[in-house]
């Protein structure tokens, strides 16, 4: 059973979250456009709140990774896994285009009830750990290979409609907003109210004529290869299977500080007990050498061959989790998440 996660409506705070400027934001949003309230107490409710583009100080450009990501070679990738709150944005959009009771929106919600199992009592964190905002900087999970691809789509579409805005080609799709918040007499159903890519280049946004000079950010899932690369942070992945350099002085330094490298289960065991096995947040520990985030452990990361992941979990042992392994997976699971790459590339 799917919940529908919301917040409390009463007593709300509202606070502008300033993440133009942020790198790990992986969609740069204005902050005066994006309203987060938060609150300890929760409703089952349907999600509200507009998470919405743009207008970051920077300009994109050739030497602009896209958002939330690095380059790595010949591609980007996110520097971190897909967390709570980027795919919360996502369900936030979604509910306020089509609609909370759309079937859009009900498709993409994460399944919280992964986190049950046999003789573990998850409860809280069936109940928690998406909507909470204590783990809003936890990876996303319970979420299948669908939703996952239908997430990127969808980042792609917002990032190219804030690039063609930044190049003063499109205006910025504020007919849904009164002041930065939405407007209730605005319906943004109609197909000329929200920006897709397809319906950019093909003509059908607005009646304008596309642009076809700007590059078009394509986020998706990463081949096997491009994974094991990015995994490997510029070293040999059969001579270093995890991506780090342990002679390293850097890393051993980390090391005697007692500072774990792989989210893994040996490492959640010694530092959380055997009875607490969960994620750490998307952007904890030591980044490799591309300055990626827990591309080994925390969560397994799943790739464009439905049905494969790398890198293992805080489920997993660390022998399961070498950048070369690969693992499978036939559901949602609350160890499996996801992180994108992105390639620009030429409308034709």
């Amino acid at each position: 059973m799917r919940k529908t996660f919301g917040f409390k409506c009463d007593n709300l705070v509202a606070t502008r979250v300033v993440c133009a400027c942020e790198e790990s934001s992986h969609i740069k949003i204005h902050p005066s456009m994006r309203y987060i309230f938060r609150r300890p107490a929760f409703v089952f409710a349907p999600v509200t709140l507009l998470f919405f583009l743009i207008l970051p100080a920077q300009k994109p450009g050739k030497t602009s990774p896209p958002p939330g990501t690095t380059l790595v070679s010949g591609f980007f990738m996110d520097k971190q896994e897909i967390t709570n709150l980027d795919y919360r944005e996502y369900l936030a959009w979604l509910g306020m285009v089509f609609g909370s009771d759309s079937e859009q929106y009900r498709q993409a919600l994460p399944d919280t009830t992964v986190w049950r199992a046999e003789l573990t009592y998850n409860e809280p964190f069936v109940l928690h750990y998406f909507q909470h905002p204590a783990y809003e900087n936890y990876p996303v999970v319970g979420v299948t290979y669908e939703q996952a691809v239908q997430y990127c789509a969808w980042r792609t579409d917002r990032v190219y409609e804030r690039d063609l805005v930044l190049a003063g080609l499109i205006k910025s799709s504020s007919a849904c907003l009164t002041g930065g918040k939405p407007n209730p007499t605005t319906s943004t159903s109609s197909a000329a109210q929200y920006f897709t890519t397809e319906r950019y280049l093909a003509g059908e946004y607005l009646g304008l004529k596309p642009d076809k000079t700007i590059p078009v950010p394509r986020y998706r899932l990463p081949t096997e290869d491009e994974w094991e690369l990015a995994a490997s942070g510029k070293l040999d992945a059969t001579l270093f299977p995890y991506g780090y350099d342990l002679s390293d002085k850097k890393v051993a330094g980390q090391l005697r500080k007692g500072r774990h490298l792989f989210h893994t289960k040996r490492a959640v065991k010694l530092q959380n007990g055997p009875y607490n096995l969960s994620a750490a947040p998307a952007q904890s520990g030591l980044p490799n050498g591309y300055g990626l985030y827990n591309t080994v452990g925390n969560a397994a990361e799943m790739i464009a061959e439905k049905g494969v992941c790398k890198g293992g979990s805080y489920a997993h042992q660390l022998e399961e989790s070498k950048i070369t392994g690969r693992m499978t997976y036939d559901k949602p699971a609350s160890w499996l998440g996801f992180r994108c790459v992105c390639v620009r590339e030429l409308p034709r």
